[in-house]
Order: C-alpha cells, then sequence, then structure tokens
C-alpha cells in the first residue's frame, strides 16, 4: 500500500470514537472531514436532508470531489467501511491497472 495514497473520509465530526480511530493511524492516512455544510441546499433537497440515502449521497459526493482536486492522481479506488480485503489487493490493483490504460472502454 506504500504506493497509495490513502484518505480516509468522516461524515461529521460527532462520533469522537471514529475520528480517535482514523487518527491513529497517523500519516499512513489522510483524514477528510466532510462538516456537512447544508447553505447549498436547495429547497427540495432540503426537505430530504435528512434522509440516510441523501445524507450518503451528499457524503459521497463531497469526499469525490475532495480527493480529485489532487493535481497528480490518475485512479481512485473506493472501498466502503464494511469490507473484508484480501491482504493483495493493492498488488491486484498495480498488476491489472494497465488495462485501463490500454482500453478507455473499461470501466470498474
Amino acid at each position: 500500500s506504500e504506493n497509495f495514497v490513502v484518505y480516509v473520509s468522516q461524515d461529521g465530526m460527532d462520533h469522537a470514537q471514529v475520528t480517535s480511530t482514523i487518527d491513529s493511524y497517523g500519516r499512513k492516512v489522510r483524514h477528510l472531514i466532510n462538516r456537512r455544510n447544508t447553505t447549498g441546499i436547495k429547497k427540495k433537497e432540503e426537505a430530504k436532508r435528512y434522509h440516510s440515502y441523501y445524507a450518503i449521497a451528499h457524503h459521497y459526493k463531497w469526499a469525490i470531489d475532495t480527493i480529485f482536486k489532487e493535481p497528480r492522481l490518475e485512479r481512485v479506488i473506493i472501498f466502503e467501511e464494511d469490507l473484508q480485503l484480501s491482504p493483495d489487493i493493492f498488488d491486484y490493483f498495480l498488476a491489472t491497472s494497465h488495462f485501463f490504460d490500454e482500453d478507455h472502454t473499461l470501466y470498474a
């Protein structure tokens, strides 16, 4: 995983244990915190603001926008927090990444 920049995106600041766990990794991860600024929400969306699907979508959009502001990133791998990953997952992505460079019709 030393070939990858690992971002951890946290939705809000109301879970001290989550913040503490992420921060315990130190420089191994970049901790992103969505502070849930709702000032730009349209009225129609505002009525749905508290539905979980809207909150999740809002957080994903914010996190992806934030990550792609990094000028050197060519690819992004997104994992949910509840996945169990194989120890060689990063090796797998490194070994297969050339397929995406060679064939622009591939999307994963």
